[in-house]
């Protein structure tokens, strides 16, 4: 009996929680249909969620509470959209929404969350059973779906171990070079040429890069470099916690580079399946607009005089990005772009579309860019403190050098210092007036500053709060 109790209040408490969610959660699965938020709901990969019949009435619902909260005190209350990135599960996804609603309610902000499919397992599973060049094939039956499902997976699978193992050179030395960036101080005129000869060998990115800094278009909004406050204690345990799991590295970079690529084009393709549903699904659906779309049309409608704020982190500013081209009529307060892991090409596009439109003539919105500093950056782990077994460096370092295939530096990501470093003075005029930067400090210090020192740590801080996106002053004269 007891068990039997404490069993229905845990579906008791779990309905509560699904009713807050259906209050804040605007979720998609990986075909682009609006699912229901439940915690309780298992999902499996060849069964994906019933899609609901009228997600323009689920979004309709959540739009309207929120004017109701802002109504409230208009003054002093927004709306602030959230979408995730990628490597996120969707039961985590939720729990997060969950610990942070409260928070964000407390300052005056109403939290819609875009949560959309981007587990590492779902995604990998995903190109490896069923999604083939661009094609779904989940929903076929019959002898193609024996040999794609069952057959030819096992040839992508060697596929994919086999990239691995034949670019372990190729992907390692990359590796070394952004680590060892961690350990050196930067560049300066008056190192010796030992130092020189070392920065040049090991940390050659931030040589384009601080040249290209003295190069800078100087003005008020440009890039500024966070502070270094790394301690030499911090440097040395690194640097003995690098060198002790060294062999453990080296085969881990087989599996993230040969498995994780895979699972990247995944991640992307629903990026763009969130906006429009795959053929296959929308057949079943009846409809071919994704959710993320059935979401920003009615958030656009005139009769939603909201201030909206938007935030995206890492694989979330690639759907940021297509809300700025799709949607130009939006009023949008602030758009903010944290550890980015759009390409500066697809940001400075977006950007530079939304402010052309002719209804944004007087635009009043603000673009920021919130990053890590590049020390943070290449010393980032996945791990524990002394333990670190995968070769080091955030998504972003990895997305760069092996998990995607930039043609130019505009291809890159566009949350990493260097790369914003290397193209600012190609940014369009109009887009640079509108953005503001902000570069964090690096180092255990700044860590207990509460500022990120890890690609997820964004998620982690009071990231809707305006003081976080501060720019960094610029140096006395």
């Amino acid at each position: 009996m007891t068990n039997l109790g404490t069993t229905f209040k845990e579906a008791l408490e779990a309905m509560d929680k699904d009713k807050i969610l259906a209050r804040h959660v605007v979720m998609v699965d990986a075909d682009g249909r609006i699912v229901r938020p439940e915690l309780h709901r298992r999902f499996t990969l060849f069964r994906g969620y019933e899609c609901l019949e009228d997600p323009d009435a689920w979004v309709k619902s959540i739009l309207g509470q929120a004017e109701e909260y802002c109504l409230e005190d208009p003054d002093h209350r927004e709306v602030v959209v959230f979408a995730h990135g990628g490597l996120n599960t969707r039961k985590g996804a939720l729990r997060r929404a969950l610990e942070l609603r409260p928070r964000m309610l407390a300052d005056g902000k109403y939290p819609i969350f875009l949560n959309w499919h981007s587990s590492l397992i779902s995604s990998y599973l995903a190109s490896l059973f069923y999604v083939w060049q661009g094609r779904n094939n989940r929903y076929t039956t019959g002898l193609q779906k024996l040999v794609r499902r069952w057959i030819l997976s096992w040839c992508v699978l060697a596929a994919d171990f086999g990239r691995g193992l034949l670019r372990l050179p190729v992907v390692f030395f990359a590796q070394i070079g952004t680590s060892m960036g961690f350990f050196v101080d930067e560049p300066s005129k008056d190192a010796g040429k030992a130092r020189k000869w070392f920065n040049q060998f090991f940390d050659n990115e931030s040589m384009r890069a601080w040249e290209a800094l003295a190069r800078l278009k100087k003005g008020e909004n440009m890039p500024r470099p966070g502070k270094d406050r790394r301690t030499s204690w911090e440097k040395f345990r690194r640097l003995f916690s690098y060198f002790l799991t060294l062999l453990i590295k080296v085969p881990s970079a087989v599996f993230i580079d040969g498995f994780g690529h895979s699972a990247w084009e995944v991640m992307l393709r629903r990026t763009k399946t969130a906006f429009r549903q795959d053929p296959g699904s929308a057949l079943k659906c009846g409809r071919t607009d994704g959710g993320m779309a059935v979401f920003f049309k009615h958030l656009e409608e005139p009769s939603h005089e909201l201030p909206i704020t938007c935030i995206g982190h890492s694989m979330g500013t690639i759907l940021l990005n297509q809300m700025l081209r799709g949607w130009p009529h939006l009023r949008l307060k602030n758009v903010v772009y944290m550890a980015a892991a759009c390409t500066v090409r697809d940001a400075q596009g977006a950007m530079v579309s939304f402010l052309h439109d002719e209804h944004n003539k007087d635009c009043k919105t603000i673009f920021h860019n919130l990053v890590l500093h590049r020390k943070a950056e290449a010393g980032d782990w996945w791990g524990f403190r002394w333990f670190d077994p995968p070769i080091r460096g955030s998504l972003l370092v990895w997305i760069d050098n092996f998990l995607s295939n930039p043609h130019t530096p505009f291809d890159r990501t566009a949350g990493r210092f260097d790369n914003l470093l290397l193209t600012w003075n190609d940014i369009h005029e109009l887009a640079a007036e509108k953005i503001r930067f902000r570069c964090f400090d690096a180092g255990d210090p700044a860590r207990k500053d509460g500022q990120p020192q890890k690609h997820g740590d964004f998620t982690k801080r009071v990231f809707w709060n305006e003081e976080f996106w501060k720019p960094n002053k610029a140096p006395a004269e």
